[in-house]
């Protein structure tokens, strides 16, 4: 356990702390909101499209802003004198906290893997793009479990990568050595996974829509 590790863990809190100070504060109200929504309406494109960041700590950091900004308007309405838009405020903060960081918090900052820079397993390059394999990080992921295979694709200059297909690896495959076989070329992309010597999965692209 490092003081990294502990910092990482313990910031979906702080995020939450803050949004009730933040929920206090009346001054420049109208560029919070708009903030808010400009936060909010780009996790919602980057969830329409299974986009995400490539580097795993922007990544992170993008989805603490939006706890944060989530945090707020919970806070909020915790803060109003209607009695049932406290209590909703309540449910909704708890609920949303626990199904996304239960596991994290529970588990301690000894066991949170640190976020680090983008880890490809494997990777192929097919004309500009670049597609690639790498090990799923998330706050949900449960201490002992195999965890998860994304195929991802994005292009060299872009900072944003596009999630193609997921693998969730299974019970006893923990410390398999795995290996990845792309296919010969063909349309849509895909590799095979295999554990040890067992093929497990084959991760493709979805087929182009017509």
């Amino acid at each position: 356990m490092t003081i990294v590790g502990i910092i990482i863990w313990s910031t979906p809190i702080c995020m939450v702390l803050g949004g009730f100070f933040t929920s206090a504060i009346k001054a420049h109200r109208y560029f919070r909101c708009l903030t808010y929504l400009v936060i909010l309406f780009w996790a919602f494109l980057f969830n329409l499209q299974s986009t995400s960041f490539k580097n795993d700590v922007a990544d992170f950091a993008f989805s603490q802003a939006v706890l944060l900004v989530c945090a707020d308007l919970f806070w909020r309405m915790v803060r109003r004198r209607n009695r049932l838009i406290r209590i909703s405020g309540v449910v909704l903060g708890c609920t949303c906290m626990g199904l996304m960081y239960g596991n994290w918090i529970i588990d301690g900052p000894s066991s949170i893997m640190q976020v680090k820079r983008e880890c490809r397993l494997s990777e192929r390059k097919v004309s500009a793009k670049i597609y690639f394999v790498k090990n799923e990080w998330s706050p949900r992921h449960k201490k002992g479990e195999p965890g998860a295979l994304l195929l991802l694709k994005s292009s060299a200059l872009s900072p944003i990568e596009q999630r193609l297909d997921r693998f969730v690896l299974p019970q006893g495959y923990e410390a398999a050595r795995l290996s990845f076989s792309w296919d010969s070329g063909g349309v849509p992309i895909s590799v095979q996974v295999v554990g040890d010597n067992d093929t497990l999965w084959t991760l493709s692209e979805p087929m182009p829509q017509q």
